[in-house]
């Protein structure tokens, strides 16, 4: 059972990428930008694994972490774990 809020709307992760890409706070960033990875990986984890359709959440999770690269300090990527 997810705990997470998301009640399978696949327009929640688009709502967090969009809120991830127009963030203009460093103190935030970060943290939308995890949260955005997640709802990416949620969405095609609870679809049963990728598929050709998901090519969509496949690319903004490669602008994801590409933004997050640019904003960490030390250049690296976080791995992205799964929701409880």
């Amino acid at each position: 059972m997810r705990t997470d809020g998301h009640d399978g709307n696949s327009e929640h992760w688009r709502d967090l990428y969009s809120a991830a890409l127009v963030e203009l706070s460093s103190d935030e960033l970060l943290q939308r930008i995890r949260d955005a990875q997640r709802a990416i990986v949620d969405e095609i984890e609870g679809a049963g694994g990728f598929r050709t359709e998901h090519q969509a959440l496949l690319d903004a999770l490669l602008v994801l972490l590409d933004l997050e690269k640019k904003h960490r300090p030390d250049g690296h990527r976080t791995q992205i774990n799964k929701s409880a």
